[in-house]
């Protein structure tokens, strides 16, 4: 879980890789809903260790590294960095 303004650079989907929520009541209730529902928390689970897995890992993180080095030593500035 986490907040509106947390959410903002981790992208992904509100209740398929995370749930943003700010208000402490609603987080309870959420959290109690998805202890009483196995396959909500099971979907929700195996999504977040799914996107997790695929968006940053050190490998990700050594790429987008390595391309950006690549295209400041041929001149080009690195576009889009996400280091």
């Amino acid at each position: 879980m986490v907040s509106k303004l947390a959410s903002i650079p981790i992208g992904g989907e509100n209740w398929k890789h995370y749930i943003v929520e700010d208000d402490p009541k609603n987080i309870a209730d959420i959290i109690n809903s998805i202890k009483r529902d196995p396959k909500k928390y099971m979907y929700l689970k195996h999504n977040s260790r799914e996107f997790v897995k695929n968006n940053f890992t050190w490998s990700i993180y050594e790429n987008n590294l390595i391309k950006a080095i690549e295209e400041v030593m041929n001149g080009n500035k690195a576009k889009g960095l996400k280091v």
